[in-house]
């Protein structure tokens, strides 16, 4: 995640690579982390995971998927 390559280089490519990248990596981690121990989440509708569209190089998800959040109440 914070690697950087000449194939995929968004934070920039060695000595101009941002050193921020860590920060950022770390606040992602994070803020998933408490996602996935907080919610219950899961695809409305669904019982298997989504296929993927492929367009050019990227792989995105289906932009109509609706995603569900549930609170998750603590005992």
């Amino acid at each position: 995640m914070v690697g950087v390559t000449q194939d995929y280089f968004p934070c920039g490519f060695r000595k101009h690579a941002c050193p921020g990248r860590f920060l950022a990596a770390n606040q992602l981690k994070t803020m998933l982390a408490f996602i996935i121990m907080s919610y219950d989440v899961k695809f409305e509708g669904r019982i298997f995971r989504p296929t993927s569209i492929r367009w050019n190089l990227n792989v995105i998800t289906d932009p109509t998927l609706r995603v569900m959040f549930r609170k998750r109440i603590c005992n």
